[in-house]
């Protein structure tokens, strides 16, 4: 059991590194176009860059929304525990409650969970679209 702990605490770990990497690299990439556009007019040539901005935003809102679903996930978690703890110091081993308890918990997790998963994929694709335009252009 201690050992799914560590291995689902590392999963985490690296999967906000990952978030944070992407971006700070999606950051530096409107820095980066900014910086070589600045003194240039707009032109219809630059929609690819414009669009690959907008990737790249887009790329750090879903980082930004999936770390705030990952405290959220982590907050619900804590929540179950204490429901759980609760149930049990009111009721006693009380089989029932805690079957409801768990399956509502786990429904809630679970949508969450998808939620997450849906901006960190999001990111990465995102952020890929954003090298695809800025290479376009």
């Amino acid at each position: 059991m201690e050992e799914q702990r560590d291995i689902q605490r590392q999963h985490r770990q690296e999967a906000s590194k990952y978030t944070y990497l992407i971006i700070a690299l999606s950051v530096s990439a409107i820095a980066f176009s900014v910086q070589k556009t600045i003194d240039e007019p707009l032109l219809l040539r630059q929609i690819p860059l414009g669009l690959a901005v907008l990737s790249w935003a887009g790329s750090i809102f879903s980082g930004l929304k999936y770390i705030h679903k990952g405290q959220d996930i982590l907050y619900t978690n804590n929540a179950y525990f204490e429901e759980l703890k609760n149930n049990y110091l009111e009721t006693g081993v009380n089989p029932i409650m805690n079957k409801v308890v768990t399956n509502t918990f786990r429904e809630i997790l679970e949508e969450k969970s998808l939620k997450a998963s849906k901006y960190f994929n999001w990111q990465f694709g995102l952020f890929i679209s954003g090298i695809v335009f800025f290479v376009i252009w």
